[in-house]
């Protein structure tokens, strides 16, 4: 009777193949690397969108202050 598939592909039972464990293997790796790389991206992107956001916030501020009437400072009375 032929081996039959080794569906857990143990190498103590009969249907091992070394190959197939390989190739589970590089998929496992080649999804971590990804998922990593998206993970990655992803936080390049919020601290893209932070760093916006507080860009426009920071011009806002300025256009308020400079918008302002020009307040001169009240000389010390001595």
């Amino acid at each position: 009777m032929a081996n039959m598939l080794n569906n857990a592909n143990n190498p103590q039972q009969r249907g091992y193949n070394p190959s197939t464990q390989r190739l589970q293997q590089q998929m496992q790796d080649q999804q971590s690397r990804e998922k990593l790389k998206l993970q990655q991206d992803q936080q390049r992107q919020q601290q893209d969108l932070q760093r916006k956001i507080q860009e426009q916030r920071d011009s806002a501020t300025q256009r308020t202050l400079n918008s302002q009437p020009n307040q001169q400072p009240k000389a010390p009375a001595y």
